[in-house]
């Protein structure tokens, strides 16, 4: 059986009203799991993502996820 990791996840903007979340989501998920799988279990994809923090920090989506991440994730911007 795979080992569990708790993650808190962040929303802001659109990506909260999308997924109904008010403040923030504790989730727990494989530990072998990166940003990208994290957004698409999310049922969300690159393209409504603008940045993620992990911890504060800008990460890519490729980072792969530890146990008591905090995840911010900001939504993409549309318009000029």
């Amino acid at each position: 059986m795979e080992r569990l990791i708790e993650l808190t996840i962040r929303l802001y903007g659109d990506l909260k009203n999308k997924l109904q979340i008010k403040n923030k989501l504790i989730i727990n998920l494989e530990s072998n799991l990166k940003i990208i799988d994290l957004i698409k279990k999310l049922d969300l994809t690159q393209d409504d993502v603008f940045v993620t923090l992990v911890n504060s920090k800008a990460v890519n989506f490729e980072y792969k996820l530890k146990e008591g991440d905090i995840i911010d994730i900001f939504p993409s911007l549309i318009g000029g």
